[in-house]
């Protein structure tokens, strides 16, 4: 058990929530300058994506904050890649990659294959999914209450992140 209390899951699983509050903050500030550069229904959805993520972000920070888990140190990703594995920074960076890749590829105005790259984010939407649902399977097992309320916020994460999945495929469908 560490100094706060915590055991080394919980640590590990408090560490890994900041961190993604991060990549979730980075992720809305990307679709929202993404939604700038597109017409029609994907412009909308990336603007709808963008402002879930950035809700997403603050309720992170709000059950984050509720545990007492220190906001200003956030760990490196080979440190998160040590306590998770690489499968979850594999994640996080395919989510990451999959934005920046479509935001440059228009931005540069060059031949890309928007329905390839929409359904590598579905990929590593699914990815993150089944993520956070086996954490929050988790955590609702902690013997720790504060830690077991996180799940509220968890399992909001999965639905967000689910309908943000469903949203792509619609707009995915709808490129023509």
């Amino acid at each position: 058990m560490s100094g706060n209390g915590y055991d080394e899951f919980e640590s590990a699983v408090l560490e890994l929530l900041k961190g993604m509050r991060i990549i979730f903050m980075q992720m809305a500030d990307l679709l929202a300058s993404f939604s700038s550069l597109v017409e029609g229904p994907l412009k909308l959805h990336a603007a709808l994506a963008s402002n879930r993520l950035q809700l997403l972000s603050k309720n992170l920070e709000a059950g984050l904050r509720y545990v007492g888990a220190n906001m200003l140190m956030v760990q490196s990703i080979e440190d998160i890649e040590k306590l998770h594995g690489a499968y979850v920074v594999e994640m996080l960076k395919q989510l990451l990659d999959s934005l920046k890749n479509i935001k440059e590829a228009i931005r540069s105005g060059e031949n890309l294959d928007l329905r390839h790259e929409l359904e590598k984010f579905e990929n590593a939407l699914d990815l993150a999914v089944n993520a956070f649902s086996t954490i929050n399977s988790m955590i609702s097992n902690s013997r720790r209450e504060d830690i077991r309320i996180l799940r509220f916020v968890v399992s909001d994460l999965v639905e967000d992140l689910k309908l943000i999945r469903k949203r792509n495929e619609e707009a995915k469908h709808s490129i023509v």
